[in-house]
């Protein structure tokens, strides 16, 4: 998947070609596209869209925000509104995730919260705080063994006080400043975008990460409802990864070549 030439960052125009699908086969270019922000094209973008000859447009937004954010007017297409599929789904899109955890629980096994491409056998265990995600058996082991080692072989620092990855009882006790609230982003960074013009926002995005899933980062974004000047302030780029994609090799190389890109610019 590569981004196309002529559209701005913030549009997140990309050819899905040469995206591997499950059985092997990849997708051809030129054939399938995916935008976060076709409402936001500019009249170069939208003849740019045109000469592509495109057949079919599926929104997969809400009615709601279809109507404030309505998609290009272009001659000759098709527009399918998605939305009425996913209408019974919670309004909390960082609710659980549990469905899909369970989604092999007839064959007795979990999907990976971490990196849902990693299958592993139920516990029993509860999957959302990740004590039963068999993505995080996986890193867990490497990231404790590989500190345990630095801090004892090379630090010589000895201590009897376990190392944890992570702690589900101090995250449990995270206010985001205030009681029983959920952290919302989209006030913050509308305002102090706003404010500091030198601010740039990077969003990085693992496709098989079900902790911080990629549509809830769009979704999040795609309200603050930025100013068309300080639009170019945001950016999204997406890897073929789980939540931490620098453990993906593919990934980690696409990362360091558009963070020198990202730095320069």
């Amino acid at each position: 998947m590569t981004a196309v030439k002529g559209f701005r960052p913030e549009i997140n125009f990309q050819d899905l070609g040469g995206y591997t699908a499950i059985d092997g086969r990849a997708v051809r270019n030129g054939l399938l596209y995916r935008s976060s922000a076709p409402g936001l094209m500019n009249e170069e973008e939208l003849n740019l869209l045109r000469d592509m000859n495109i057949h079919t447009m599926m929104d997969f937004r809400s009615r709601k925000r279809c109507e404030k954010l309505p998609d290009p007017e272009l001659e000759g297409y098709e527009r399918i509104q998605m939305c009425a599929a996913f209408e019974s789904l919670s309004d909390d899109l960082n609710g659980s995730f549990t469905e899909f955890f369970r989604m092999l629980a007839d064959e007795n096994k979990t999907v990976g919260r971490i990196d849902g491409r990693c299958i592993g056998p139920s516990t029993g265990t509860e999957l959302g705080d990740g004590s039963a995600d068999p993505s995080e058996y996986e890193t867990d082991a490497a990231f404790s063994s590989a500190l345990n080692r630095y801090l004892t072989e090379e630090l010589g620092y000895q201590t009897d006080i376990p190392y944890l990855v992570l702690n589900p009882d101090l995250e449990g006790k995270w206010t985001f400043q205030g009681e029983n609230v959920k952290l919302a982003q989209e006030d913050i960074l509308y305002k102090t975008i706003s404010k500091n013009s030198h601010l740039k926002v990077w969003v990085m995005c693992g496709y098989y990460d079900l902790a911080t899933p990629f549509f809830c980062a769009e979704w999040t974004y795609d309200h603050i409802f930025l100013n068309e000047e300080n639009a170019h302030q945001l950016q999204f780029t997406y890897y073929p990864s789980g939540h931490m994609i620098y453990l993906n090799q593919e990934s980690l190389a696409q990362f360091k070549e558009e963070a020198k890109v990202w730095y320069q610019n």
